[in-house]
């Protein structure tokens, strides 16, 4: 492995990485955000969230039951955050089964959307070797399995960061 790849691999494992890294501070304050929902956030003092964001929190926290409203009320589960980053990103992202489950049922969910560095979900489930959540998001209708981004494919890094039962499924699902 030359320098040029070994440092892009180490950039994509910290793209990936940071995503793993949220507050979850249990005594964060409680916000209603509209009669149907109830946000735990980070940030008292603000006001409004965009749906992808609560989405995120809901994600963060594991809440199954609250994101499960959002998808029942209508919320887009393919709002974009921060680094383009959407519900689905973060679940897989973190191996929250649990949401990966409530989202990919989802009327209308995108399994292929990526961040603004080309990671998807099934690149950082891959990535980060979230087994079961690999074995959802093969299961999704229209998933690309070979979904090129700027360091490789999910294969590529299921491969570099040593996770064997995740290559073994991606490569029985058809990647290359």
């Amino acid at each position: 492995m030359n320098l040029k790849h070994t440092a892009l691999t180490l950039l994509a494992f910290v793209s990936a990485a940071f995503c793993l890294y949220q507050k979850t501070d249990a005594d964060t304050p409680t916000v209603a955000e509209s009669p149907e929902l109830d946000c735990r956030v980070s940030d008292p003092c603000r006001i409004a969230y965009t749906d992808a964001e609560k989405m995120i929190i809901a994600v963060r926290d594991g809440d199954v039951e609250l994101l499960q409203r959002m998808v029942d009320t209508g919320m887009d589960v393919n709002a974009r955050a921060e680094l383009q980053r959407t519900a689905l990103f973060y679940a897989a992202c973190q191996g929250k089964t649990a949401c990966v489950k409530v989202l990919l049922a989802a009327p209308g969910v995108d399994v292929n959307v990526a961040d603004a560095d080309g990671l998807t979900p099934l690149i950082v489930a891959s990535m980060l070797g979230h087994t079961e959540c690999v074995r959802m998001l093969l299961a999704a209708p229209g998933i690309d399995v070979n979904k090129k981004y700027i360091w490789g494919t999910p294969l590529a890094g299921a491969i570099e960061n040593g996770h064997s039962e995740c290559a073994a499924m991606l490569r029985a699902a058809g990647a290359r």
